[in-house]
């Protein structure tokens, strides 16, 4: 199962007892909520207040909240929301601005299938790393742009 794989078991191995217990603790209850006891060896019994104060745990969770915070302050968000408004101000008409907007999701689409892809096999360490590098050269191409005038290298930025 997945479980297995994630949890490091390969091929023909048999799967522990306590992997049938985490996944039984996954499943939900005849309540509605997920069920069972979570497995020992998990501090605290899962809950999201331990999980704060819990070591292992601990690193982990920085790393997510941080990139995601990293993510909010990249501004990807206006780049998207606000690109025709931006690009229309440039000079560019209507349906420049609409082709341009189509082309940045086909290509933020493309991406996110991409790099889905590549996960497993680059590892996430180097997506991310080349990530931040198309964005450090992308900041540096568009300000380069805005301060020549140049309404191509704005379009391609």
């Amino acid at each position: 199962t997945t479980l297995a794989r994630l949890r490091g078991c390969r091929g023909g191995e048999v799967e522990t007892a306590e992997l049938h217990q985490e996944l039984a603790s996954m499943l939900p209850s005849p309540q509605g909520r997920p069920g069972g006891r979570r497995p020992a060896s998990w501090p605290g019994g899962g809950s999201s207040a331990r999980l704060l104060i819990d070591p292992s745990a601990r690193r982990p969770l920085v790393l997510c909240v941080g990139l995601m915070a990293v993510q909010q302050f990249s501004g990807i968000n206006n780049v998207f929301n606000y690109s025709s408004t931006f690009l229309a101000q440039r000079g560019l008409s209507q349906q420049e601005c609409e082709l341009v907007a189509l082309l940045m999701n086909s290509v933020n689409v493309f991406v996110v299938l991409l790099s889905t892809a590549l996960m497993d096999r680059l590892g996430r360490k180097p997506l991310l790393a080349a990530s931040l590098g198309g964005m450090a050269a992308a900041s540096l191409l568009l300000t380069a742009a805005l301060l020549l005038g140049s309404v191509p290298l704005v379009v391609v930025a």
